[in-house]
């Protein structure tokens, strides 16, 4: 096989592999917004509750669509919240995994993540995110 078919071949794979990886991210983005969504409006309804919350989920979400193994890390411990996300996740109906996305991720569902950064102050937001981010570096 000469040079210039083998590099268009390597070429077509990375297109191919690129694209199908922009379907999953496409995907893991568009569920994690709405999961995300679904748990800051239950929470946002007793302000009672909370001042201030910073958390991430991460879950699996089979072919179906319903969400499990759900993983909790708080940055600001509220037990009512962190049960109040589990139980909305755990009860949340998403759009079915796509094929092309159960194929890419090499699994019979997917993997997505969000994060949920709620204060009643603008400062205290501002520190929360920027406690996050530190997080990751």
């Amino acid at each position: 096989m000469s040079r210039t078919v083998l590099l268009s071949l390597l070429l077509t794979e990375c297109s191919l592999a690129s694209a199908l990886a922009d379907v999953v991210s496409d995907y893991q983005a568009k569920t994690g917004k709405l999961s995300e969504d679904a748990v800051s409006a239950e929470i946002e309804k007793h302000p009672e509750r909370w001042t201030k919350i910073s958390m991430k989920f991460r879950f699996r979400i089979d072919p179906a669509g319903r969400i499990h193994d759900i993983q909790i890390t708080s940055f600001v411990r509220n037990q009512w919240a962190e049960d109040t996300a589990r139980r909305f996740l755990s009860a949340l109906k998403l759009p079915p995994v796509p094929k092309q996305v159960m194929q890419a991720a090499g699994m019979n569902g997917c993997y997505a993540s969000a994060q949920l950064v709620l204060a009643k102050t603008e400062s205290d937001f501002r520190k929360l995110v920027n406690d996050q981010q530190k997080s990751h570096k």
